[in-house]
This record gives C-alpha cells, sequence and structure tokens, in this order.
C-alpha cells in the first residue's frame, strides 16, 4: 500500500517523527508544538505535514487533499504574520529575513 512506508528519513533532523518514521504533528509534537498550534504544524514552526505522511493520518487520497487545503489557510497566516513582522521590525530599525516572493511566472509550467 502507498503511503505504508514513510520516505521521510530525510527530515529526521529537522522535525519530530514517530517510531515508525511518519511526521508528528499538533498536539503530538508535545512540549515541541509551535504556537499558535495548529493540527497539522510540524515541530518546526511553519512547516505542515498533511496526508500519508502523517503520524495518525487515514492514509486516503481524499484525507490528504482535504488535509492539504486546509493548510493553504495556515500557510497564507504563517506568511502574512512574517510580513507584518518585517514591517515592524523594520519601522524599529532591526533587520529581519525578508519572506520571498517567486517570481510571477515562476508556478507556469514551460514546454
Amino acid at each position: 500500500m502507498i503511503g505504508a512506508d514513510p520516505c521521510t528519513g530525510w527530515l529526521k533532523e529537522a522535525v519530530r517523527l514517530d517510531d515508525r518514521g511518519f511526521v508528528l504533528t499538533g498536539e503530538d509534537c508535545g512540549a515541541d508544538a509551535p504556537t499558535p498550534y495548529n493540527v497539522f504544524q510540524t515541530s518546526l514552526a511553519g512547516v505542515f505535514a498533511v496526508g500519508d505522511v502523517r503520524s495518525g493520518s487515514v492514509k486516503r487520497v481524499a484525507s490528504a487533499v482535504g488535509e492539504g487545503s486546509v493548510v493553504v489557510q495556515a500557510v497564507h497566516a504563517r506568511l502574512a504574520s512574517l510580513r507584518r513582522l518585517s514591517r515592524v521590525a523594520t519601522s524599529v530599525g532591526a533587520r529581519l529575513p525578508s519572506v520571498q516572493r517567486a517570481p510571477p511566472d515562476a508556478h507556469q509550467i514551460r514546454s
């Protein structure tokens, strides 16, 4: 069954994984859970996991699609908060890493 064996070895230094290698999210991250809390948030702030790779997920395509659609809103909220933080820091003279945007045509597939 696809999704039964996660290919997450490359993530083990970045986010918390369960004993089978699935990505821990939400309250399963324990004390490592970033705030504000989000059920799909990993132990690394701004990084979300959905679908088969997530520990405790249903392992069904429809569920993964639904989880992904929910996370899009959380990603937009995260980026907006980083932009606000950057504007505040700039107004007080601090310098923070900027949120970079992709070029306008980056999403287009070239043939």
